[in-house]
């Protein structure tokens, strides 16, 4: 059973629904101590599945309730890769013996990002990161960086170039030294034309639905015309206002980027989603996903 579109308030946007064959990770969290933005729902697919060819969608929820009021709460989205080792400025860097800050500022591509901005007023977002990676039979914690350069580059380039190039990084570090690097862009997912089969926000009691375009004779807002760059933007909202966000994906290995048929890369995608509330973070969502390990060349 998928999530009621219908746009009935509360039980709409609150209520936890199953979904079929889509099994979910549920974070429901406690209400953090002076946090003014309550995590109410947290849900992604514990393996991310090749389904484009199944009609079976990877199912992706995200809700907030606010605890007071704000001039402006802002919803934002990235969605990252693997990548190989990144090229360092000093080709004698060790990012081995380097903590994730460092091997960040090293790296070369953001580097060039950094001397392109100049001397940008409106900084780039660096949030520090941890999270725990692997299955129910092994996992480590890793704790890193993530670099997003989304909100200043638009100060240059049109939200909708800014949702199509890699402009937001992370560099993750196991506590015995494992390292991972990502990229990705700042949206709902890649390529969402391709990839997003449905996507719907709620204000309350007010939704707005954006699906793939169909060859059936009905009417469909298509997923383009979506907020770009994954940033939504609430103003004045009101003390108990929800915020309800639900994504259904499906995907095979050529709407993914090109890279990650590379040896060793398709093991895990990140689905990275924070809430800002008068321009002050306040909910930090690292969701590392593992690919499944058969099926996608099928």
């Amino acid at each position: 059973m998928r999530l009621s579109s219908s746009k009935s308030g509360l039980a709409g946007i609150l209520v936890i629904a199953l979904v079929a064959s889509t099994l979910l990770v549920l974070s429901l969290r406690r209400q953090e101590v002076g946090s003014p933005v309550y995590l109410a729902r947290n849900e992604y697919p514990d393996i991310f599945k090749r389904t484009e060819a199944r009609g079976e969608p990877m199912v992706f929820n995200f809700g907030v309730i606010c605890k007071e009021p704000f001039k402006e709460l802002e919803v934002r989205y990235g969605n990252m890769y693997m990548t190989q080792v990144p090229e360092f400025k000093d080709p004698n860097f060790v990012p081995n013996s380097s903590d994730p800050l460092t091997i960040m500022e090293a790296r070369t591509d953001v580097q060039n990002i950094k001397a392109n901005l100049g001397n940008v007023s409106i900084p780039f977002d660096v949030i520090n990161v941890s999270v725990k990676i692997g299955n129910l039979t092994h996992s480590k914690m890793y704790r890193g960086v993530v670099y997003d350069f989304a909100r200043t580059l638009a100060l240059f380039l049109d939200k909708r170039v800014i949702g199509q190039i890699f402009e937001v990084f992370a560099v993750l570090k196991s506590d015995d030294g494992d390292l991972l690097y990502f990229s990705g862009v700042p949206d709902f997912f890649y390529d969402r034309s391709t990839n997003i089969k449905y996507l719907s926000i709620h204000h309350n009691q007010n939704e707005t639905t954006y699906q793939a375009e169909t060859e059936l004779p009905i009417e469909v807002v298509p997923v383009d015309a979506a907020p770009p760059a994954g940033e939504l933007v609430f103003r004045d909202t009101r003390r108990d206002d929800q915020i309800f966000i639900q994504m259904n994906v499906e995907s095979n290995i050529n709407t993914l980027p090109m890279w990650i048929q590379q040896p060793g890369l398709m093991e895990y995608l990140i689905e990275f989603v924070r809430v800002y509330a008068n321009g002050r973070l306040e909910v930090s969502e690292l969701n590392v996903i593992p690919f499944e390990k058969e099926g996608w060349r099928g």
